[in-house]
């Protein structure tokens, strides 16, 4: 079994679905450097969705163990602290 690492983003009140393209704005900064180290590979995101979304620093017991694999279409640098992006996943 090969292991390989790819950058992983929380998701606050959504979920990301195989086949779906989806586009929303990352504003925390460990989000921003997950996006930026996808872009600067092959741009495979792992998204795995938030069990509270009142967590604003989420740990891994705060994360589902099941996500999706997504590839970063668009990037919208809106400044450094926000971005918005779309996404297919």
């Amino acid at each position: 079994m090969n292991t390989i690492n790819i950058p992983v983003l929380a998701l606050r009140g959504m979920t990301a679905f195989p086949g779906e393209t989806v586009s929303f704005d990352v504003e925390r900064e460990i989000s921003i450097f997950a996006l930026d180290n996808a872009m600067e590979g092959d741009r495979r995101l792992f998204l795995v969705t938030q069990r509270k979304i009142g967590v604003s620093e989420p740990e891994e017991q705060d994360l589902y163990e099941i996500g999706t694999v997504c590839h970063v279409l668009q990037i919208i640098g809106v400044n450094k602290i926000h971005r918005a992006f779309s996404i297919a996943c």
